[in-house]
């Protein structure tokens, strides 16, 4: 994925409500992007995927691209 204003801005804020990374589906496998890498990619430049970790455990503090695209604080 690709650091833009609005991913930058939507990650701020899910981070602020407790959200560390976004899962996105590759290829039938998923793949972590944290959100604070996000936040620290220059605009325009790719954003540094992490692979797949056991994201069960992390149910809570995640969200998938979809999500975070179209985040706003619901709480």
């Amino acid at each position: 994925m690709k650091a833009t204003w609005r991913a930058k801005f939507n990650a701020l804020c899910a981070m602020n409500d407790g959200y560390t990374f976004i899962t996105i589906k590759r290829c039938n496998d998923l793949t972590t992007v944290w959100l604070d890498e996000i936040i620290s990619t220059a605009n325009g430049h790719t954003v540094l995927e992490s692979g797949k970790i056991k994201y069960e455990k992390f149910k809570n503090e995640c969200l998938t691209y979809r999500e975070l695209m179209n985040y706003s604080k619901n709480k």
